[in-house]
C-alpha cells in the first residue's frame, strides 16, 4: 500500500505523469498486458483495487501537479519515442497523405481514363517525361470514344 505522496518522491526526474491501472482484484492487475510497456520503461503503476478508486481518480484528475494518467487509456504517450518509432510514425504519415491526395483525385473525377491514369502515376510513382520516353516504341491505345465497354456489353446479354 502506497500513498500519492509517496508514489510522487519515487518518481524519476523528468516523469510528469502518475500511472494507475484499476480492477476487480490485485491479481487481475497485476497480470494486465497493459503494465507491460510501463514496466519496460521503468514507471510505477498504481493498482487500484477498491470499488471507489476508479471513482477517485476521474474526480482527483490530477496531484501536486501531476495528471493521473490511466494505464489502459488507448494511445498512451510515454513521452520517448525512439527514432526508430519516430521514423515509422513519419511515414505512416505521409502514406496518409498519399492517400488523402488520390481520395482527392477520386473526388474530383471528370473522366476515368484520367483518374486510372493519375492512380498509376501516384501509386508507382511515374514521372510523365521519364514515361514517354520508356515507352516509345510501344502503339498508342485505340480510343475510340463513347462506345460502351466491354463490361456494359456483358451486362446487357
Amino acid at each position: 500500500m502506497t500513498s500519492l505522496k509517496d508514489y510522487v518522491t519515487r518518481m524519476k526526474e523528468g516523469e510528469k505523469d502518475i500511472y494507475y491501472i484499476t480492477g476487480e482484484s490485485k491479481k487481475a492487475v497485476e497480470n494486465s498486458p497493459f503494465l507491460e510497456r510501463l514496466k519496460k520503461k521503468g514507471h510505477q503503476v498504481l493498482l487500484m483495487v477498491d470499488a471507489i478508486d476508479e471513482y477517485a481518480v476521474t474526480q482527483l484528475k490530477e496531484y501536486d501537479s501531476k495528471k493521473l494518467v490511466s494505464a489502459t487509456k488507448e494511445g498512451l504517450k510515454l513521452g520517448d519515442e525512439s527514432e526508430e518509432e519516430k521514423k515509422k510514425k513519419k511515414s505512416l504519415e505521409n502514406r496518409c497523405k498519399t492517400m488523402k491526395d488520390i481520395l482527392g483525385v477520386v473526388t474530383s473525377l471528370d473522366d476515368p481514363n484520367t483518374f486510372a491514369a493519375r492512380m498509376l502515376k501516384l501509386v508507382f510513382n511515374i514521372d510523365e517525361d521519364e514515361a514517354a520516353g520508356e515507352h516509345a516504341d510501344m502503339p498508342p491505345l485505340d480510343e475510340e470514344g463513347n462506345e460502351e465497354s466491354k463490361m456494359e456489353e456483358v451486362d446487357s446479354t
